[in-house]
């Protein structure tokens, strides 16, 4: 898909996704993707139909496309992995998986990507009596306040934990760290991790305490009157 455009809104900027220049790229990647409209397509000798708002992908394929010329510094199938199961933790986008290929659906495309263009909306509202205008605006505003709680916590990189554990100077792994917790849906018990920083020390203070052994305090028979 080539041609068209998307709506990009500015309160982005405040998100966790525009935080972590991976997750925003592959977010932006996702709505470009995704249709404008419902389509069809021919999938061993039946129609599929794709919604408004979905699209198929595969790793390959989206690692292909996000790495245009290659680079090594580009995006890998970690970083996609991780980006993705963020993406799908913080209600963004679906994913409904086969063993061919998957099907991605972004969760509030009707809400955001409308075809209502901005001159129509602009006009719309001028015409609304002023208490239906307040009652909209205080709606938005509950709504920016719901979006941010959901925002939250976003998944570091290999780099940012490697980084911290230099500065703890422990013995963390980094990429132990961040496998576990990625298995984990980056979850901590039944919670989704607040801080990761956190769970290094926590992770720190658990190696600490495994490679601590201890030593047998031999007392001579001559100085057990001096233990208490």
């Amino acid at each position: 898909m080539t041609e068209g455009f998307i709506k990009i809104y500015r309160k982005i900027m405040e998100s966790s996704v525009w935080k972590n220049p991976d997750i925003f790229m592959i977010w932006s990647w996702c709505l470009l993707k995704a249709g404008h409209k419902d389509t069809k397509f021919p999938f061993n000798g039946n129609d599929m139909k794709l919604k408004r708002g979905q699209f198929i992908t595969g790793r390959n394929s989206a690692l292909l496309e996000l790495n245009p010329k290659n680079r090594k510094d580009g995006i890998t199938a970690r970083k996609y992995r991780t980006a993705m199961n963020y993406l799908k933790a913080t209600s963004r986008i679906a994913i409904e998986t086969t063993n061919k290929f998957s099907i991605v659906s972004i969760v509030k495309w009707d809400e955001y990507q409308s075809n209502t263009t901005s001159n129509t909306t602009s006009k719309t509202t001028t015409q609304r009596p002023a208490s239906d205008q307040q009652a909209t605006t205080n709606k938005n505003d509950k709504n920016d306040k719901n979006d941010k709680k959901r925002e939250g916590f976003a998944p570091p990189s290999l780099s940012e934990i490697k980084d911290y554990c230099l500065i703890r100077k422990n013995n963390v792994i980094a990429d132990s760290f961040m496998d576990f917790y990625e298995s984990k849906g980056w979850m901590v018990g039944k919670n989704k991790m607040k801080d990761w920083r956190a769970a290094v020390r926590t992770w720190e203070n658990r190696e600490k305490l495994n490679n601590n052994t201890q030593e047998e305090v031999i007392v001579p028979n001559y100085a057990k009157s001096w233990v208490k």
